[in-house]
C-alpha cells in the first residue's frame, strides 16, 4: 500500500513538473508573440504554444521514427522475439514497437509516450555488428530504460522542451546576430537537464561501460538527410533519446561548425 502511495506521488509530481514546462512554453512563446505581432500577439502566442504542445502529445514519437526513417519490423522477426521474450521475463505487460533505420546505424534510439506504445529504433548495421549475447544485453537494457528510468516523462519532457532551440537556429543564421546566439542555446540544454533530474530520470553509465569498451567504434549519432541547421537542432534533440549518447558538444557549438562549413563551401 505504500509503495503504491510513493508510485502515485512520483507521477503526480512528474504531472505537475509537465505542467510547468508547458505553463513556461506558453509565457515564453507568448512574450516573442507579443514583441513581433503588435496586434494581438498574445493571443497567437498562447494559441501556438497549445498546438505545439498538443502536437507533441499526439505526433511528437512519430515526427521522430518519420525523421528516422524507421521501418516497423513484425512479430515473427528475430529482434522482435527478443523484444517479447525480455518483456516476458521482466513481467512488462506494455507492448513495444520494434523498428530498424539506416539513419540510425550503429545505436539504439528509445522511445516512449504516455499515449502510444513505446518504440525501440534498432540501427540497421548494429544487429550484425555484435555478438548474440551482446545484442542480447543492449535489448535488456532498452526494455529496462523503458520500465525503470521514468522514459514516458523523459521523451515527453525532451520533445516539449525542444521548442527553445528554434531561436538559436534564428539567429545564428541571420550573419549580424550571430554573436549573441549563445545567449539563445544556453537555456534549452541546461533547463531540459533540471526537469529530468527533478523528475527522476537517471541515467546510471556503468551499465553500458562494457558495450561501449568491447565496441568503441559503434554508439555514433543518427546521420539526418536534413538541411544542416535543421539536422543540428534535431540531432541532438535525437541523441537525447539513444541507448548510448556520443560525447555531445553544444548546441551552439554543433550550428558555428555547419555555419563555418556552409561559409568554406561558398568560398
Amino acid at each position: 500500500m505504500l509503495a503504491a502511495l510513493k508510485h502515485l506521488g512520483y507521477q503526480l509530481f512528474r504531472f505537475i513538473l509537465l505542467f510547468l514546462i508547458h505553463l513556461l512554453l506558453t509565457i515564453v512563446v507568448t512574450a516573442i508573440c507579443f514583441v513581433l505581432i503588435p496586434t494581438n500577439g498574445d493571443y497567437v502566442g498562447i494559441a501556438l504554444a497549445q498546438l505545439w504542445t498538443l502536437g507533441v502529445m499526439t505526433l511528437g514519437d512519430r515526427l521522430i521514427l518519420s525523421t528516422l526513417k524507421a521501418k516497423r519490423l513484425g512479430q515473427s522477426m528475430s529482434l522482435s522475439q527478443k523484444v517479447s521474450n525480455f518483456r516476458a521475463i521482466n513481467r512488462f505487460e506494455r507492448s513495444v514497437d520494434v523498428f530498424i533505420s539506416h539513419e540510425v546505424t550503429d545505436n539504439v534510439v528509445i522511445l516512449d509516450s504516455y499515449f502510444r506504445s513505446p518504440a525501440i529504433v534498432i540501427g540497421a548495421q548494429l544487429s550484425t555488428s555484435v555478438r548474440e549475447n551482446d545484442l542480447d544485453q543492449i535489448v535488456k537494457l532498452a526494455i529496462d530504460r523503458i520500465q525503470t528510468k521514468h522514459w514516458s516523462f523523459a521523451s515527453l519532457c525532451v520533445q516539449l522542451l525542444s521548442l527553445m532551440a528554434l531561436p538559436t537556429i534564428i539567429v545564428t543564421l541571420i550573419p549580424k546576430t550571430k554573436n549573441i546566439a549563445s545567449l539563445c542555446s544556453a537555456p534549452a540544454n541546461f533547463i531540459t537537464d533540471i526537469f529530468l533530474k527533478l523528475g527522476g530520470v537517471r541515467l546510471e553509465e556503468h551499465e553500458f561501460l562494457p558495450l561501449q569498451s568491447t565496441y568503441p567504434n559503434l554508439w555514433g549519432a543518427p546521420k539526418l538527410r536534413l538541411p544542416k541547421s535543421v539536422s543540428t537542432v534535431v540531432g541532438l534533440i535525437i541523441e537525447r533519446f539513444l541507448l548510448i549518447a556520443p560525447v555531445q558538444s553544444t548546441l551552439l557549438t554543433r550550428l558555428r561548425e555547419d555555419v563555418r562549413l556552409q561559409e568554406w563551401e561558398n568560398v
